[in-house]
């Protein structure tokens, strides 16, 4: 177990304070902080969730896509649209309406 870990769970058991345990909790995110900014692990967990979650496929589970080259295109939700003028991009994982 990592020592941050130990000094946080001895902590929490020696103080029943809630106020303590904010400091501490508060100490903690300001350690994984220190430590993210000196990895990579963030760029690599958001790259990873791009590739779990792709934009395609979360916005044509709401609204009906259709394919046209390298985008599809559905009905814009967010004005009145009679029209397919939303354009989704998997290559860029974006999406935009033509007519905002």
């Amino acid at each position: 177990m990592q020592e941050w870990i130990q000094e946080f769970v001895s902590k929490i058991r020696k103080e029943n304070s809630s106020a303590r345990i904010i400091i501490v909790i508060d100490e903690i995110d300001n350690a994984l902080r220190k430590v993210l900014e000196k990895s990579n692990v963030l760029d690599i967990f958001l790259d990873s969730s791009v590739e779990v979650q792709d934009i395609v496929d979360i916005i044509g589970e709401r609204i009906p896509l259709t394919a046209r080259g390298k985008n599809f295109f559905g009905v814009c939700p967010f004005h009145d649209d009679s029209n397919p003028s939303l354009s989704v991009s998997r290559e860029k994982q974006i999406y935009t309406c033509m007519d905002i």
